[in-house]
């Protein structure tokens, strides 16, 4: 039986959005009934922590998520930042929180409470111009203004933050510009989400993916500015040490750890990407998280999501720096940006290789 040591909650306070991003499944397929109830928000942290302490995990790491988070409004944060006070003192546990929103909200006051609660933020930005993609009420450029302002304020608490930026096919032919907008704003700390939505046939084209990567990759490694792309980092560090930080590295193994929690209380594995929640794992309501592990449906979907598409992952040459892509992106046969990785791992490779001489 796959049994997690710990179980991290990415819980979708909301499925509505501020924002209508052509590229997003959610933008694109409105949710009813999308906002989370207070306690069942409560439910979710006690039945986290009881999860974790009972395996002698005293850090407890949650995501929240959205739609737009910030849309679940303050007082509600306020109230659930007071309850997981509650659980700290009586658990012994300390949290980590983490949210992801596109900024546009962001305030003094938000700020504040992100501060005193010690969050790090995730900001979805895709980079200048019409590349951003998060396109706003206010439109594209208004709304990206607000977005870099509302960042300043984030950098004047003090509070870690990054970007999530998507990567389009708009992307692929703009890399120096792309590379040279994150330091114009002082933004130090970018990941790159490759865009795959194939029910909205929004996909990056691998092959212009790869040369966009390559090239933004000899920018990030011979460059003299302070910047940190998640992914290539994480490809460096699993060269040198044959670890890496990002889950997408760790060869499937990691699967069943994060587990989102809907408006409904269902629990799936990583993100609801499945629209119609065919793979709901169980619901939180009629069980606990000790029931969701030991049932059928999720040995099921952890023996599915690790399991490895075709033969060619066991002799292919980068095997040890991608650990095969998200399951999220399988095809029947092969990982969709298994030609990306190759391309793109080999470079890297190379490079470390010709700096250690």
């Amino acid at each position: 039986m796959i049994t997690p040591k710990t179980i991290t909650p990415i819980i979708k306070l909301t499925e509505a959005c501020n924002y209508s991003c052509h590229f997003c499944r959610y933008a694109n397929h409105p949710q009813t009934d999308c906002i989370i109830k207070l306690k069942n928000v409560k439910k979710i942290l006690l039945e986290t922590v009881k999860y974790n302490v009972t395996r002698d995990s005293h850090r407890i790491k949650v995501i929240f998520h959205g739609g737009e988070p910030l849309l679940w409004g303050y007082e509600r944060f306020r109230e659930i930042m007071q309850y997981e006070d509650i659980l700290s003192e009586e658990y012994s546990v300390r949290f980590a929180n983490s949210i992801q929103t596109n900024g546009f909200l962001l305030n003094t006051q938000w700020v504040k409470l992100l501060k005193d609660y010690r969050f790090s933020v995730g900001i979805s930005l895709d980079g200048p111009g019409d590349l951003n993609g998060h396109y706003g009420i206010a439109g594209n450029r208004e709304s990206t203004n607000k977005v870099l302002d509302n960042i300043e304020l984030l950098k004047s608490a003090e509070i870690p933050f990054g970007v999530l930026s998507v990567i389009t096919n708009a992307h692929t032919t703009r890399a120096k510009e792309f590379y040279d907008y994150w330091i114009e704003h002082g933004i130090e700390n970018v990941g790159l989400c490759f865009c795959y939505n194939p029910e909205d046939k929004e996909i990056v084209d691998c092959d212009m993916l790869s040369s966009f990567l390559i090239e933004l990759f000899d920018l990030y490694f011979y460059g003299k500015a302070k910047i940190n792309f998640r992914e290539f980092n994480n490809a460096i560090q699993k060269k040198l040490t044959g670890k890496a930080g990002s889950c997408t590295f760790a060869c499937r193994e990691n699967c069943g750890h994060f587990l989102t929690i809907d408006s409904h209380m269902r629990v799936m594995f990583c993100d609801d990407y499945d629209l119609n929640k065919n793979t709901t794992l169980g619901s939180l309501e009629k069980m606990d998280f000790e029931g969701i592990i030991t049932s059928e449906n999720y040995q099921a979907m952890c023996k599915q999501s690790r399991r490895i598409v075709g033969s060619h992952c066991s002799s292919c040459s980068v095997k040890e720096f991608c650990g095969s892509g998200c399951n999220r992106n399988d095809t029947e046969t092969v990982n969709y940006f298994c030609t990306t990785y190759k391309k793109l791992y080999s470079h890297i490779s190379e490079c470390i290789s010709g700096q250690l001489g």
